[in-house]
């Protein structure tokens, strides 16, 4: 599978179709298995719980890439990946779900972005909790800008 390192290939990537994230072990992991299970009630979704890519908002996307990075500590096999495939329903959160049979992965999230996501993300939300001071703004503009940077030429 192809690793994408920055947010520009996975916003490219979905300029024509609908493409999905997860974390998980990966898609053969997951065509075998089929379905998400919900934490919380035990019972099982309809297909594999997943978001979608948010290429018109890539701050959005970039907090997305890393919100369930914890995921990691239940097991250091998992990693982020973004697909395509078919919604056949929503889990208990709301969230899409995708017939396992469908996906046709478009790649891995590098860790090195996913580091990079969540860098931001950290910074953003310490900035949401002091009332989004005004000082602190030029801060989280560079980290996104860094984000954005990640993985292009220009960054290297």
């Amino acid at each position: 599978m192809m690793t994408l390192n920055s947010l520009n290939q996975i916003i490219d990537a979905a300029s024509d179709k609908t493409l999905y994230i997860r974390w998980s072990r990966g898609p053969a992991m997951d065509r075998k298995h089929g379905k998400s299970r919900d934490q919380v009630s035990g019972q099982y979704h309809s297909g594999l719980s997943a978001q979608a890519v948010r290429a018109d908002n890539p701050k959005l996307l970039a907090k997305m890439l890393q919100e369930y990075s914890f995921l990691r500590c239940k097991d250091p096999r998992i990693y982020c990946w973004i697909f395509s495939g078919e919604q056949n329903g929503t889990d208990s959160d709301g969230a899409p779900t995708i017939d396992a049979e469908t996906i046709v992965p478009v790649g891995r999230i590098s860790d090195a972005l996913i580091a990079k996501c969540s860098e931001y993300n950290d910074a953003y939300w310490v900035w949401a909790r002091k009332g989004f001071d005004s000082s602190a703004e030029a801060n989280i503009d560079t980290l996104f800008a860094a984000v954005m940077r990640h993985g292009t030429e220009e960054a290297e």
